[in-house]
């Protein structure tokens, strides 16, 4: 009795295999890749949030015999008080950068479109406050159609928010020694007021004997 030849069947059903073990492998990598970039969005958020709540520039530095004024020029004294404005405008700028920065240095997808960063500064009392940093980007993942096999799409928008406290004890000193200044010139106020209201009446009570 005759053997059948077997080895194209074998030959076919390697090859299917094969296929498939490819498009496993491709759909792994291309969802471990949505997982890596959700991972360093949320990453870079809390990295750029904390950098916001930071407020003076020379924090690191081991003598400040060394430090001039024209290293912490900028800063400003009452920048909550009076330049609040200004003073977050400088934030969102300087988010933008380093999220701008840090995400094209650890990207393994391709942007598509323009990063959004928006900071939030909410005052909880004096010389304290905190901020909330959130940072938005749109990817196009490599073979991003295999994703839809788990419900995500080839191309979506990562969004995170980070929230970070920030306390200021130079604002606070000054916010004191302003509220301090302008109740001392109240009061100075007051003292004139009560004298010529003295002299007042020391007149009427003259003249009307």
């Amino acid at each position: 009795m005759k053997r059948k030849d077997e080895r194209g069947a074998v030959v076919l059903e390697s090859t299917y295999c094969i296929l498939a073990s490819i498009l496993v492998l491709m759909f792994f990598m291309s969802f471990g890749m949505l997982l890596y970039q959700n991972t360093v969005v949320t990453v870079v958020t809390n990295e750029v949030a904390e950098e916001v709540s930071t407020t003076y520039k020379l924090r690191d530095v081991s003598d400040s015999a060394s430090v001039t004024a024209a290293d912490i020029s900028g800063i400003g004294k009452y920048r909550y008080l009076f330049f609040t404005d200004s003073f977050n405008s400088k934030n969102e700028a300087k988010a933008e950068s380093l999220a701008t920065v840090r995400l094209s240095k650890g990207a393994l997808a391709k942007e598509d479109g323009a990063l959004s960063v928006d900071v939030e500064t909410v005052t909880d009392d004096i010389g304290r406050r905190h901020y909330e940093v959130t940072v938005s980007q749109r990817y196009s993942f490599l073979l991003g159609d295999l994703l839809r096999l788990v419900g995500q799409q080839g191309t979506q928008t990562i969004e995170k928010t980070a929230y970070v406290e920030s306390s200021d004890v130079l604002s606070y000193i000054n916010t004191v020694k302003v509220t301090k200044y302008g109740i001392d010139k109240v009061k100075e106020n007051s003292s004139a007021l009560g004298l010529i209201d003295s002299a007042i009446s020391l007149l009427q009570s003259v003249f009307d004997d």
